[in-house]
């Protein structure tokens, strides 16, 4: 868990320190290419607006998590990245 709270504390402490940084879109989008590739017909939970079963909303949740994981498996920099990415 320390790794995605690493990443977020430079998210914020960089917008503090910095302003807004920018972000590598390049990098973020081969990241997401690849996690989506990994998730397979499970990515669409990242970005399905309405789930409708409770079994749909279990799915989102596993994959929510799943996803925030792969993210941590980088190194700092580039999970604050994504995570900035993530949220634009």
């Amino acid at each position: 868990m320390t790794p995605i709270i690493d990443a977020s504390t430079l998210v914020i402490t960089d917008y503090y320190e910095q302003g807004p940084v920018q972000i590598d879109v390049t990098e973020a989008e081969e990241f997401f290419s690849s996690i989506s590739a990994q998730l397979g017909d499970d990515a669409k939970y990242l970005i399905e607006p309405l789930l409708m079963s409770e079994e749909d909303r279990l799915k989102a949740c596993e994959v929510t998590i799943k996803f925030y994981e792969l993210i941590s498996l980088s190194d700092e920099k580039s999970a604050s990245n994504y995570l900035r990415y993530s949220y634009r």
